[in-house]
């Protein structure tokens, strides 16, 4: 029986190396890859656009901390 080695990627993640180092290391590649598609689409614009409205104290009006909050609950699963 031939013996399988593990490869740790750099985050921690075990990959078995049954294809020899390049496959691995090919896989690791892709892996990380498509964890950093599964991110947030996050554009300067959007970021700009929300540290003025912070600055303006657009967060701080009531009905506004009461929207954030609803949504905050309904992604944690406990607001209709």
């Amino acid at each position: 029986m031939p013996s399988v080695s593990l490869d740790r990627g750099s985050n921690g993640t075990v990959f078995p190396d049954v294809f020899g180092p390049e496959k691995t290391d090919r896989r690791l590649v892709n892996w990380n890859i498509q964890r950093l598609k599964d991110f947030p689409d996050v554009r300067p614009e959007k970021i700009a656009a929300a540290q003025k409205r912070i600055a303006e104290g657009f967060y701080e009006k009531p009905a506004v901390v009461e929207k954030i909050a609803e949504r905050i609950l309904e992604e944690m699963g406990v607001w209709p």
